[in-house]
């Protein structure tokens, strides 16, 4: 009976299904921190991710979508070894990798308020405090577009466009004509909602 009852059981928890790393898991995604650093000039190599631990993750294949590296930005991310994939040019890397979910951090996945509110305080929302941090923006517009915002902001060097979930749209390199400028000129006028004193 013992013998019966103990097969029984692990039948039932082997069976179990444990979610993938790349299935959607809004309690257990995104839980490697990373930091980006761009490596242009070193043998063919462009954004690596370095690990707290120092390992150098070169990403070979990213999830659907418009993510975009930048040269110091702290992100959240999962992801598997391509142990397949052959050699890269870059060979400064530690591991060659799949990204399966990957968000920068301070944007909360959940927080939908800058999509479906208007914002008039970056301060108000987490990753657009972080923002106004990293970036130390001269100015930031808010365009609506469609059903949501998009959010511009303006530095002497280099100006971003980011989506309401702070996700990376577009960057402006100057005053350089782009498609990115291009595509903010045609949102209209805009409202400032930050403008440095």
């Amino acid at each position: 009976m013992r013998i019966s009852l103990l097969l029984s059981l692990l039948v039932v928890f082997s069976c179990s299904t444990k979610k993938g790393i790349s299935e959607k898991n809004d309690n257990d995604t995104c839980r490697t921190h990373g930091t980006v650093k761009d490596f242009t000039g070193l043998d063919g190599c462009k954004f690596l991710i370095l690990l707290d631990d120092s390992t150098r993750l070169l990403p070979a294949k990213m999830p659907a979508g418009k993510f975009q590296f930048r040269d110091g930005q702290e992100i959240w991310f999962d992801y598997q070894e391509l142990k397949d994939y052959g050699m890269t040019i870059c060979m400064a890397e530690d591991l060659i990798i799949e990204v399966t979910c990957i968000r920068e951090e301070g944007v909360d996945p959940a927080d939908k308020t800058a999509c479906s509110d208007l914002i008039m305080d970056p301060n108000q929302i987490a990753w657009m405090r972080i923002l106004m941090q990293s970036y130390r923006p001269m100015k930031v517009t808010v365009y609506p577009f469609q059903d949501q915002y998009l959010y511009y902001f303006e530095t002497p060097r280099v100006s971003y466009l980011h989506d309401c979930n702070g996700q990376l749209v577009c960057e402006v390199p100057g005053k350089i004509m782009n498609d990115c400028l291009m595509q903010i000129q045609a949102l209209g006028a805009g409202r400032t909602i930050f403008l440095q004193q």
